[in-house]
């Protein structure tokens, strides 16, 4: 039997926004409680941290609605790990990441 190995995820919440109401947002409490990530210099360092430290290859994008972050292509071209996966209701296009 073949075994894929994946290693451990980093989950970064990059808002509490959303343009729908879900079930699986609405289990996880008050979502607008959530502060949106701003993607400066130190959000980045301490990404880079945590993936380096704890040997993550990837990190995976939720919220709320992380596609409705206005920065959310700053956020995804910002952060260098092999595997970047966005967790989407899929609404809103993708095109311009």
């Amino acid at each position: 039997m073949n075994q894929i190995i994946t290693k451990p995820a980093l989950r970064i919440k990059v808002t509490g926004v959303c343009n729908r109401t879900c079930s699986f947002c609405n289990e996880e409490g008050d979502m607008r409680t959530i502060e949106s990530v701003e993607p400066d210099t130190i959000f980045f360092e301490c990404v880079h941290t945590l993936t380096e430290r704890l040997q993550l290859g990837k990190v995976m994008l939720t919220g709320g609605e992380p596609t409705v972050h206005p920065k959310l292509h700053d956020i995804v071209n910002g952060i260098s790990v092999p595997e970047i996966s966005i967790t989407t209701n899929g609404i809103r296009p993708l095109h311009y990441l």
